[in-house]
């Protein structure tokens, strides 16, 4: 008589026990996960509950080139961690916490155009977290001095 569906099955479990069992020593050698996922936003969806606009100052010295001014505006359960601000493109000249939040930025950028990344570190339901905010600007004719600000703001 041969062997049966049971018989069969229980082998089959116990080979795959025993691959398991031979595999498992390896991840406690050092190995790990090749291309891990990111940890997630612990403040996730405040971005989409900001406020956020770009202005340009010009600079009281005559200067050609204009200061960045982003205000960032929150609801009352979300905080601003004011010493968490860091600056992509550009040299921050100020930060208030506000409400609301203002950062008045210097770009790199001596054209027309350009773009500032700034992360800001925020406080929300007893976590600290992370958004992104990024200000792009540019105008069609290049002739503006003050090209309008296109702002986007995403958790990190």
């Amino acid at each position: 008589m041969g062997v049966s569906p049971r018989d069969k099955t229980l082998r089959r479990v116990r080979q795959l026990l025993a691959a398991t069992v031979a595999v498992a020593p390896v991840g406690a050698c050092g190995y790990d996960v090749v291309d891990p996922m990111p940890a997630p936003a612990r403040c996730a969806g405040t971005a989409s509950r900001l406020f956020v606009r770009g202005e340009w100052e010009l600079d009281r010295d005559g200067g050609a080139q204009p200061t960045l001014v982003l205000v960032i505006e929150r609801p009352v359960d979300v905080s601003f961690v004011i010493d968490d601000v860091n600056i992509r493109g550009g040299v921050l000249l100020s930060k208030d916490a506000g409400p609301p939040m203002v950062l008045k930025i210097h770009p790199d950028a001596t054209t027309k155009s350009g773009n500032i990344t700034a992360t800001v570190g925020v406080g929300c339901a007893g976590n600290q977290g992370k958004v992104q905010i990024l200000a792009l600007w540019g105008s069609a004719d290049g002739g503006d001095p003050r090209p309008s600000v296109i702002v986007s703001v995403t958790d990190i």
